[in-house]
């Protein structure tokens, strides 16, 4: 089970690619929130990932976030602790070494770096100070003897048209894209800002319930019993559409965009 846990939908930056619009002005999980959250989270998750907008731009809720995971992390022990940043925070060498120390120090175990794009460029981030030798993340990183693993992330052909995204050309959009429900439900999971469950980091479907009342392992165990939920594992958007009473013979093609599809079933329900 991993788990994707939004703290905010603030961020520093407004890319053109941003799938959920994101930008200064966005708000941010409650602390109460964050807490019973973490306090829903399964022995048997695999990862939690701390994402945004732009986490480390929220630093009250980040900080709290990680002190309130790193006291209960006895709960969830093999669990791998990640962070999605844009590595905006890396303006210099002491900042750099500074923010990564103290991710250490709480027990994150990976940082997921986002910001490696003409997108965050074209933004002001200074794509060179994320470089792998001769810049201040590198630095840090050295400085620290590289004790946290750091994944690369590169948008690549993988846009999706939600969010800002919308106004792409389709020359930057993904061409098709594939629901990875059906091979392993569990593997997405995301809660938004307000505690609510999600199959996927998209969150075009329906809420599963909400995480601050009840075990996320026991509300994908109660998603499994609703038909829309069950067939969207069974067999992804084609098969919920089908159950709906919403799949159109003509639309048939476009169920290569199984996402962009999704969203499109789904709009009326969220």
């Amino acid at each position: 089970m991993n788990i994707l846990i939004q703290l905010t939908e603030s961020c520093n930056l407004q890319c053109r690619h941003c799938h959920g619009s994101y930008g200064p002005g966005g708000k941010s999980m409650e602390f109460e929130t964050a807490e019973a959250v973490v306090g829903n989270i399964s022995s048997k998750t695999k990862q939690v990932i701390l994402s945004g907008g732009e986490p480390l731009y929220k630093p009250d809720i980040f900080w709290h976030t990680m002190d309130y995971i790193a006291a209960n992390r006895h709960r969830f022990p093999d669990a791998v602790v990640s962070v999605q940043t844009s590595g905006f925070w890396a303006r210099n060498g002491e900042s750099a070494y500074r923010i990564l120390k103290r991710l250490c120090d709480k027990g994150v175990d990976r940082l997921i770096l986002t910001g490696l794009d003409n997108y965050h460029a074209e933004q002001g981030l200074d794509l060179r100070s994320l470089d792998e030798s001769e810049s201040p993340f590198a630095y840090a990183m050295e400085r620290l003897g590289s004790p946290i693993a750091v994944v690369r992330e590169i948008p690549g052909q993988g846009i999706m048209p939600f969010g800002r995204a919308k106004e792409l050309p389709d020359g930057e959009l993904a061409k098709k894209s594939r629901c990875e429900l059906p091979w392993g439900f569990e593997n997405n999971l995301t809660v938004d800002i307000n505690g609510q469950l999600y199959p996927c980091c998209w969150k075009v479907t329906p809420s599963m319930g909400s995480a601050k009342g009840k075990s996320i392992e026991k509300l994908v165990r109660k998603a499994m019993s609703d038909k829309i939920f069950h067939a969207l594992e069974r067999g992804g958007p084609m098969m919920a559409a089908i159950k709906l009473g919403a799949y159109r013979e003509e639309a048939k093609p476009r169920y290569r965009h199984e996402c962009r599809m999704c969203e499109e079933i789904f709009r009326g329900m969220r």
